[in-house]
């Protein structure tokens, strides 16, 4: 059984938000224009939100991938458990995962959206 003490510190090395579903050229264009940049991911959970991830480290987190401030940790992390931890978790967080504009470009190619605004 994987513990929290064998834990990667997964979600200490991202920070996803919410965005609102794509439904016109400006939003897949805005999307395309985030994934042009670097340790940006752009995802739909099992729910069928759709999220943008940036990669980036916990200013908190140890080299042993440890909570350096665990007492006094903020809400959300608190708030956090084992069900919806992807290192627990067997299932995939995602249901598409785009790392980088080709992807999501081959992806409305392939449900043929218009994306593109000179079309």
């Amino acid at each position: 059984m994987k513990t929290c003490y064998s834990c990667p510190a997964l979600c200490c090395k991202y920070v996803a938000l919410q965005i609102d579903t794509p439904t016109c050229k400006k939003d897949w264009s805005n999307l395309l224009w985030y994934l042009h940049h670097e340790n940006i991911k752009i995802f739909v959970d099992q729910e069928d939100d759709w999220m943008i991830e940036f990669s980036t480290l916990c200013k908190n987190l140890g080299e042993d991938d440890k909570c350096q401030i665990y007492e006094k940790r903020p809400k959300v992390c608190r708030r956090l458990t084992t069900k919806e931890c992807e290192f627990h978790n067997e299932e995939s967080p995602y249901k598409l995962v785009f790392k980088n504009a080709d992807q999501l470009i081959q992806y409305l190619d392939k449900k043929k959206i218009n994306y593109q605004f000179n079309k």
